[in-house]
């Protein structure tokens, strides 16, 4: 299990840890009471309830979020591993991709995740238990898995939230940071203190997870990560290599410019001509 926390009003503390004995359902909600928690991610819950207004989960019961302290999650879109809602004026997703899942399977559902994102314009927040690796977030090695969600994040335009080497998940096979914490630009620059919490007992192999996200009313301390600016973003696999070594050869045809090149002016004309521009 895969668990984020979050405090909406005020400040808002995200976590993410994970479940491998029902006595950890205890201990996350005894957690979420003395750490004044708001929101949580949390992924393989041993049980979601069916009649409760402050619980969204998955299709597939994989992954649920709560909310507490008065907040309210409207809006909800059930996919397969995957939960959107609205809380306030934030896009809240849990995601949990399962370990023996494809690299084709994991691909499907986040292109499934990112089409249901295009039905909302609202600053986005995504937890997740990806069991993906890649340098981007801590991991000592990439994966097939890593660089496919790296691709969707970044044609997302969205930015890693994740901080430091502390690993996220460790077993008696090895320690990884499988947990990773992605948002929008407007979200990113109000996060503060993402830790993994390795002192804090989870009775699992995944840790704790918890970071602070700023009410929109006060004023964040900048994030170097996340980046306001409006800019085109590419989907890498959908570049044409015919036409990207077409535009290379034009242009090692055209006379050298005098003076030093800039290469934001070089590929400002080569991008467009190799790649569709992102819609989402």
């Amino acid at each position: 299990m895969c668990n984020q926390f979050n405090y909406l009003p005020k400040k808002s503390t995200w976590e993410s840890f994970s479940r491998v004995v029902v006595g950890t359902d205890y201990i996350l909600m005894q957690h979420i009471a003395e750490w004044a928690v708001n929101v949580a991610v949390v992924s393989e819950p041993y049980w979601i309830p069916t009649n409760r207004e402050n619980w969204a989960s998955d299709r597939l019961g994989l992954v649920a979020i709560i909310v507490s302290g008065g907040l309210q999650l409207e809006k909800k879109v059930k996919g397969d591993g995957y939960v959107i809602t609205k809380c306030g004026e934030i896009l809240l997703v849990g995601i949990y991709s399962p370990p023996n899942a494809t690299a084709a399977t994991l691909e499907a559902s986040l292109d499934r995740l990112s089409a249901d994102l295009q039905r909302f314009t609202l600053p986005t927040l995504i937890c997740g238990h990806f069991n993906a690796k890649s340098p981007a977030w801590g991991s000592r090695v990439s994966d097939v898995r890593g660089g496919i969600l790296l691709e969707c994040a970044t044609a997302l335009g969205l930015a890693i939230l994740n901080r430091g080497t502390v690993p996220t998940c460790v077993r008696p096979q090895g320690k990884s940071r499988v947990d990773i914490t992605f948002a929008s630009p407007a979200v990113a620059s109000r996060v503060s203190g993402w830790t993994v919490r390795a002192e804090a007992e989870s009775l699992s192999e995944h840790r704790y997870i918890t970071f602070q996200v700023a009410d929109t009313h006060r004023t964040a301390a900048p994030n170097p990560f996340a980046s306001t600016a409006l800019f085109p973003r590419w989907r890498v696999k959908c570049l044409d290599r015919d036409m990207a070594q077409e535009a290379a050869l034009v242009k090692a045809w055209l006379p050298v410019p005098e003076g030093p090149i800039d290469v934001n002016d070089e590929s400002t004309w080569m991008i467009p001509q190799c790649l569709p521009a992102s819609r989402l």
